[in-house]
């Protein structure tokens, strides 16, 4: 039982069963309704209500109040919610007010017949925000007005009411009222917002760390050229600052200044500040050769720890997620219960978060066994476990941000005229509202696959791409095609659709974020008959269905902005995220990606077993 504790209004004994279908309708239908024989709790409806959503209904015996959980809460919740009201001085009428406060606080109130953790986690697995509590208090004035002036002609007026400038939780337009309070200070700062990506602010700099001003921008020339880049470069550079609710993650050669501002200036209080090293559960750091690293070891460990209290024990250590020949899809073996399946849905929620973190090596194995979320199996179960004991075998996985542009003179790119085919005059077209482009190059570099008949009970197959940009993976993608293909042909044309589509999501963004780009992105992929179909301007298509994507792949590769090469499959990354692979043949693969420091030139072509346990 999670000890969550739900308030609300009734002016009737009637009222119950519409705050039962709201209470289900906002956190899920309980296990039981216990009840003391109440009428209101054992009405008609009130039981319509059950038997439709296989609640269960429990009652306690006559004079035997310590039964029900309920009623030694009520009498705990009415001396504290006295308590408040005392303390905050607010008017009797405010009761209602101050007993929703009270079951906020208790909600967020670790507790010990919980292991230490509060109801809200107990509940729904996130742990709660509690800085509301730590910097408000109850019955906090928002405004004060001057009522000496009332009953004439024109009060109130605004010199009546004296507002009180803060930031108040709570309240209905708090949170849109503090963006609009943070993004004026930004503004004066000298940031804009990125039009991708509005939750991110920039700022153009001089080369010695001075803020740019409009004049400087209007005198400023191209700074330099790059072999392969369209566009101007310009000197200097920009700053970034990142923002996620009330966090702030702030890119500068500078950052105090940035914070004495925020500070001093526009009075925020900033709970801390630091170089970052922990976020979102990701850790943060430089490696002995001074490259920036992320890895989610803290988020690793939570997991590690939560699988012990689950199931009593540590995971077993595996060195694959999963047998290269399973296929979870045909397991027939019982069904959970309900309390195994919430397991089951929780493991797989956080084996979800690790992949965004950055566990690259898994993203297929949590995309195939979440398809069994609603009603997992005992195999599934059983597939989950070992996936576990690969994760906590294999934690030191790290994502290095290597920003050295990537050595492609082993990629043949072969050059066509394409001025007599449909595709003529094709060109990539860039919006007019780009930022200038500062600071060096990068390079786009994708690798695409495709599985095919990966489930066989509905036949689709899976398309992996994996982004890099210059030397460093920045988004990967693992999921089943919306549509069934019957040959490999069909499967990878798809895929190398869907990494245009993405390729052009990622370039865009990053031109608005005011980064030069390579005019030619490249994709990488492994089957020799779809390279050659998309790159070839006299190759016919034979499949009529694939009409579509064989026309959006040639027409960017007609632009001359697009590449699309073939590698061996065997040397081809994105295979990590498109089937259940084994260690050994995916090893030095996974190593220069996840497992090396330093130039991964000097990584071993071998299989070596750096790993421990």
């Amino acid at each position: 039982m999670s000890q969550y504790i739900s308030v609300h209004g009734c002016k009737t004994d009637k009222d119950f069963p519409r705050c039962l279908e709201d209470e289900i309708r906002k956190r899920g239908a309980m296990d039981k309704l216990a009840s003391d024989r109440a009428k209101a709790e054992t009405s008609a409806k009130v039981f319509d209500i059950l038997r439709t959503l296989f609640i269960q209904d429990w009652t306690s015996e006559p004079h035997f109040h310590h039964q029900n959980f309920a009623e030694r809460m009520i009498q705990e919740l009415k001396k504290f919610t006295n308590w408040v009201l005392n303390w905050s001085d607010a008017p009797p009428e405010a009761w209602y007010a101050a007993f929703e406060y009270v079951t906020f606080v208790m909600n967020r109130t670790a507790k010990e017949r919980l292991n230490w953790r509060t109801p809200v986690e107990a509940l729904n697995g996130q742990t709660p925000d509690i800085s509301m509590l730590l910097h408000f208090t109850f019955w906090e004035p928002v405004f004060i007005a001057n009522y000496r002036d009332k009953g004439k002609k024109n009060f109130p007026s605004t010199s009546d009411i004296f507002v009180i400038v803060g930031s108040l939780y709570g309240l209905k337009t708090s949170s849109k009222r503090f963006h609009e309070v943070l993004n004026d200070v930004l503004r004066e700062m000298g940031f804009f917002p990125c039009v991708a990506e509005p939750d991110i602010w920039m700022r153009a700099m001089n080369a010695d760390g001075t803020v740019m001003s409009d004049e400087d921008k209007k005198k400023e020339q191209p700074a330099f050229t790059y072999e392969g880049v369209s566009r101007p470069i310009f000197g200097g550079y920009y700053e970034y600052i990142a923002t996620y609710v009330d966090d702030l993650t702030i890119g500068s050669r500078d950052p105090d200044s940035i914070l004495q501002y925020l500070q001093v200036r526009a009075k925020f209080k900033l709970k801390g500040s630091c170089e970052i090293n922990y976020l979102l559960g990701c850790d943060y750091w430089r490696d002995s050769d001074g490259v920036l690293c992320s890895a989610p070891k803290q988020y690793l460990e939570k997991m590690e720890v939560e699988y012990e209290r689950l199931f009593g024990e540590k995971p077993r250590r595996s060195r694959a997620p999963m047998d290269p020949n399973a296929h979870p899809e045909l397991d027939q073996s019982e069904f959970l219960d309900d309390e195994q399946t919430k397991i089951y849905q929780s493991l797989i929620g956080a084996a979800q978060w690790a992949i965004s973190l950055g566990r690259i090596d898994v993203c297929v194995h949590v995309m195939t066994l979440g398809s069994f979320r609603a009603k997992p199996r005992k195999g599934h179960m059983d597939a989950i476990k070992k996936f576990y004991g690969y994760l906590c075998r294999m934690k030191d996985a790290t994502i290095r941000y290597r920003t050295d542009m990537p050595d492609l003179s082993d990629l043949e790119i072969q050059e066509y005229d394409w001025s007599r085919t449909v595709y003529a005059g094709s060109n990539e077209q860039y919006p007019e509202n780009l930022p200038i482009a500062r600071g060096n190059p990068v390079q786009q570099l994708s690798y695409v696959d495709a599985n095919l008949y990966h489930d066989m009970l509905s036949g689709k197959a899976v398309t992996a791409i994996l982004h890099m940009l210059n030397q460093t993976p920045i988004d990967w993608y693992s999921k089943k095609q919306n549509t069934v293909e019957t040959a490999t042909f069909g499967s990878e044309n798809v895929a190398a659709r869907t990494a245009i589509e993405q390729m052009k999501d990622l370039k865009f963004t990053l031109l608005y974020l005011g980064v030069p780009i390579v005019d030619r992105s490249i994709m990488v992929g492994d089957n020799k008959t779809v390279v050659d179909c998309a790159t070839q301007p006299h190759y016919k298509l034979v499949k009529r269905h694939l009409m579509l994507s064989y026309h959006y792949v040639r027409e960017a590769m007609a632009t001359g902005n697009y590449g699309y090469v073939w590698l061996n499959g065997k040397d081809n990354p994105a295979d990590i995220l498109s089937k259940h692979w084994a260690y050994g043949t995916v090893w030095k693969l996974l190593q220069p990606l996840l497992f090396w420091q330093g130039d991964t030139n000097d990584c071993p072509s071998k299989m070596t077993d750096l790993t421990s346990g």
